[in-house]
């Protein structure tokens, strides 16, 4: 099985984290075969925070790998087989997690590089605002309706920018 994702709330779908980011995570973990909560940062009241993708890892294979498919913001749960979580070893002497068990957890995406879904959006928000600014501007602007073919194009261009703008946020 490996690692199964299945959304429980969507994220942005567009700002998705890769490895080297500085995730930060609710969750709560289970045992799948009888639902026994073995760990909860929502018990802690605090996120869990880990750099993905680092040698050796911070965290099991079944979270760098679900991690990489849910956007900011997302909730889901993620069903993770036995070998790519704590395998024949079990954790904590196999008290907390017993040798061959199966987890669930159901998991929130709250940040990456200490970027939420709400600061983005705002972010994104005020992107809007300027170029609709820009574009207003261009009916009166003689030097930009030389530059460019029409206002879709001058359009086009904007969005471009603000697409860069957007990215550069989301990955710094």
């Amino acid at each position: 099985m490996g690692v199964e994702v299945e959304t429980c709330q969507a994220g942005t779908g567009k700002t998705f984290p890769q490895k080297g980011n500085r995730l930060e995570v609710h969750y709560t973990g289970t045992l799948a075969t009888d639902g026994r909560k073995f760990d909860s940062s929502r018990d802690r009241g605090k996120p869990f925070s880990f750099t993905l993708g680092t040698e050796p890892a911070q965290v099991i294979r079944g979270w760098e790998e679900g991690m990489l498919q849910l956007s900011l913001g997302e909730k889901a749960t993620l069903r993770i087989s036995s070998d790519f979580a704590y395998g024949e070893s079990g954790y904590g002497d196999g008290s907390k997690i017993p040798p061959n068990a199966d987890l669930v957890f159901d998991v929130e995406l709250v940040s990456i590089n200490g970027k939420t879904r709400s600061d983005l959006e705002k972010f994104e928000a005020e992107l809007n605002k300027w170029a609709a600014k820009k574009l207003a501007e261009f009916d009166s602007d003689d030097k930009l309706k030389a530059k460019y073919t029409s206002k879709d194009d001058y359009a086009q261009c904007l969005n471009r920018k603000s697409a860069k703008r957007l990215r550069h946020i989301e990955n710094t």
